[in-house]
């Protein structure tokens, strides 16, 4: 635009690319929006097309909210590229932010790289669908013909032998459309997409159903491709676990609005970081978008590409979210500045800038400094005293200097503010057990939902005589046939 010198047209905004930290972020804020706003309208028009909808229709859906996913999150890349770029061409490439970025970056990558290959498994599948449905409507025609001939052949037995198979002819055609032949489609991704035995996948493809008669996923295909993800992603779940775990997973997605992909690398990361249960990490994600963790829409994000960064310095999960909802609390624009605070801090236990200024901090801290050294404290330690000590320090100008040499973070006005809070006592976190279960039941606990959750599961139950029509229509039907031809023959 006229009067921008690195500014670029992005739908109905600029984006700036100079080296203006806060602008940038709120202008990827605008493109996270637009992605979240594409993911959640491919939800809502899958909703509304309801239990009754065919494969093919869903698909249809699938692939224009991956579309449109993709094209937003393809300039989210454009942008990072570009900024990243822009550190390069200044020799700031090893910098925390160009590292921040690069970071980013990586993980947009990812994103746009699994939504592109079930964008793919999607297009391939809808092209089975249509290729075999030209198959399946010209063997009906055929069929139709042969059957309308016998019909004026044999006469009215047969015509009443006719209507006697009209029923279970119809739910023939209804149960293997759309749901046992559905299912077994199922059992057959699962296996081949995991590496599961047909005896294991079959387990998995009942699961599969149970999770989407208990008002999960907006079609059974949805909730397979969730089984397939994390049995993928997360490591030692097992079949007992299976079913809580997909719809856990579902809820936390459904409550901020990620992707599906997202939120297992953020879940996988708190585990394999923080040495906790899937269950645990659950439950703290899902509290904490409760509690707005979630403003920026990165919470995820931040997992994903942080934790390992708190869980090396010595914090908790507890801990983290805890001091990472006093940081936004106490005026952080977004996650990216409290962690830059917790880095920064135990960069500086290293570099000398600490040591440098030991003396200022109390007896207390000098100790902890020294048993750090040793291997005998933690970053967490010395980081909580120090914040202590700063809180109680009077001269305010030297708590500037000491805070700017500590942290060298001290370019925003609220800066201060917000390192003073990030140690301040916060209960929230202190029993965070079955909050996603008990989320899970609000948004499954409505009279629309119980409708589906009926209509779900009396599909599910019948299942099995949807399969013995289908053993009926592979075996007995032309076994039928056959004596139809043979009475036929006696008139």
């Amino acid at each position: 635009m006229a009067g921008s010198q690195n500014g670029r047209p992005l739908g109905n905004m600029v984006i700036n690319l100079s080296l203006d930290g806060t602008r940038f972020s709120r202008n990827m804020d605008v493109i996270q929006r637009q992605i979240k706003t594409a993911q959640s309208a491919m939800r809502a028009n899958l909703a509304v097309l309801g239990d009754s909808a065919t494969e093919y229709d869903r698909l249809r859906v699938r692939i224009d909210g991956l579309s449109q996913s993709m094209r937003a999150n393809q300039q989210k890349i454009d942008v990072l590229k570009e900024k990243y770029e822009e550190y390069v061409r200044l020799g700031k490439e090893n910098t925390k932010e160009a590292q921040n970025l690069a970071n980013k970056l990586n993980n947009a990558i990812r994103v746009q790289a699994n939504w592109e290959n079930e964008l793919n498994r999607s297009n391939q599948r809808l092209r089975e669908l249509e290729k075999g449905t030209s198959k399946f409507g010209n063997k009906l025609k055929s069929l139709g013909g042969q059957f309308g001939g016998a019909i004026k052949k044999i006469g009215g037995f047969s015509k009443s032998l006719a209507g006697m198979f009209a029923a279970p002819i119809a739910a023939l055609g209804i149960f293997s459309t759309k749901f046992s032949a559905e299912m077994d489609e199922i059992e057959g991704k699962i296996q081949a997409m995991t590496g599961s035995t047909a005896k294991e996948a079959k387990k998995q493809g009942k699961i599969v159903g149970q999770v989407w008669a208990d008002g999960f996923g907006e079609s059974t295909d949805e909730v397979a491709e969730a089984v397939i993800k994390i049995k993928q992603n997360l490591q030692g779940i097992d079949d007992s676990q299976l079913k809580g775990i997909t719809e856990k997973a579902f809820t936390l997605t459904k409550i901020t609005g990620a992707d599906f992909d997202e939120s297992l690398r953020g879940i996988n990361a708190i585990m394999t970081n923080f040495g906790i249960s899937a269950n645990e990490a659950f439950d703290y994600m899902v509290k904490g978008a409760q509690r707005g963790l979630n403003k920026s829409h990165e919470l995820e994000d931040n997992m994903a590409e942080y934790s390992q960064l708190w869980a090396q310095n010595g914090f908790s999960i507890k801990d983290t979210f805890s001091i990472l909802e006093n940081g936004l609390k106490s005026g952080a624009y977004n996650f990216d500045k409290v962690n830059d605070f917790v880095k920064e801090f135990g960069i500086s236990l290293t570099d000398g800038r600490f040591s440098k200024n030991i003396k200022s901090f109390s007896s207390d801290t000098q100790n902890l400094f020294n048993q750090y050294k040793k291997g005998k404290a933690t970053t967490k330690d010395v980081f909580n005293s120090a914040i202590n000590d700063l809180k109680g320090m009077k001269n305010e100008q030297q708590k500037l200097s000491i805070a700017s040499t500590v942290w060298s973070a001290l370019g925003e006005d609220n800066a201060m503010k917000v390192i003073e809070s990030l140690n301040n006592v916060n209960h929230a976190y202190d029993n965070v057990t079955n909050t996603t279960k008990k989320a899970g039941k609000a948004l499954t606990d409505t009279p629309i939902s119980k409708w589906k959750q009926a209509w779900r599961d009396f599909q599910n139950t019948i299942k099995p005589v949807g399969d013995h029509l289908l053993n009926i229509g592979s075996k007995i039907l032309p076994k039928v046939t056959g004596s139809l031809k043979a009475f036929k023959q006696m008139f």
